[in-house]
């Protein structure tokens, strides 16, 4: 991350959330971010450039996804999440590891892109109709 108003530094930052859907007026994809460790020269609403990196290894570990704790299940059948597919809730079984504060990593199962139901997920029944909230 780096400002105008301070060019000479960088900060370093995590993607927390890729909003699903695209604004295609503007062909552009909403990505949200947090600074790891802000200072005094930062201020809330400030203009930042940021440079997105992608590793360069292919395994396990750097296809896996990360997704909210409160949307992982689990029953005697293994682990599952709640997607949602043509405005209904379909059942996903995915691998994941334990879980790691608010996050629940997903090694696999899920693919990118697929919209994740994260809240209310104990009265999310298979096949239930889904209407999406902003």
């Amino acid at each position: 991350v780096r400002t105008d108003a301070h060019p000479d530094h960088t900060w370093s930052a995590s993607v927390i959330r890729i909003e699903p859907l695209a604004e295609l007026a503007k062909n552009t994809i909403t990505v949200r971010a947090a600074v790891v460790d802000p200072d005094q020269r930062l201020f809330p609403e400030m203009t930042c450039q940021v440079l997105f990196k992608a590793e360069a290894s292919a395994t396990n570990a750097d296809r896996s996804l990360r997704i909210p704790a409160q949307a992982l299940r689990s029953d005697a059948k293994g682990s599952f999440v709640f997607v949602v597919e043509d405005n209904h809730a379909r059942r996903l079984s995915v691998t994941a590891q334990p879980i790691s504060g608010p996050w629940a990593t997903i090694s696999t199962g899920l693919r990118s892109g697929q919209r994740v139901i994260t809240s209310d997920t104990a009265n999310v029944r298979e096949g239930a109709i889904i209407t999406e909230q902003p």
